[in-house]
């Protein structure tokens, strides 16, 4: 069963790209919503995205990152997310796959964002401990 478990941690520079010149990043951090340098949001995500940092502890706000991904009915959503929020491995072995998952700030469902997949996702099933199934950190 360990084998069949994916960790979800992955390095916080893996999980964000930089954009090319061709077409725009997948993910950003939210200070550059409405450039260039970010996804493009309709005027519907661009509110829910301005509420979700709104509604985030200040002293995250500036850390903040978003991404249009698609969710599990192909439908694109806004994906606002903590890129601090993540478990960090304490353990690994070579059975062990490694991805990270944020939980969403902006989903009501508790939907998580997969930067690796660049896909919104059910959340991670969580022990009476808080912690995730395969992972080493408690979620807050």
């Amino acid at each position: 069963m360990a084998a069949g478990v994916a960790l979800c941690v992955l390095a916080q520079g893996c999980a964000a790209p930089g954009g090319n010149s061709a077409h725009p990043p997948s993910d950003a951090p939210v200070s550059a919503a409405g450039t260039a340098n970010g996804p493009s949001l309709t005027s519907a995500q661009r509110s829910e995205l301005d509420a979700a940092v709104a509604a985030a502890k200040p002293d995250v706000r500036a850390h903040l990152r978003y991404a249009i991904a698609k969710d599990d009915s192909g439908k694109a959503r806004l994906a606002v997310y903590d890129p601090g929020d993540a478990p960090t491995p304490q353990h690994r072995n070579k059975n062990t796959l490694v991805y990270v998952v944020y939980r969403l700030l902006n989903a009501k469902d508790g939907s998580d964002y997969d930067p690796q997949q660049d896909e919104i996702v059910d959340p991670l099933p969580v022990s009476e401990d808080k912690t995730p199934t395969g992972a080493s950190a408690p979620r807050s």
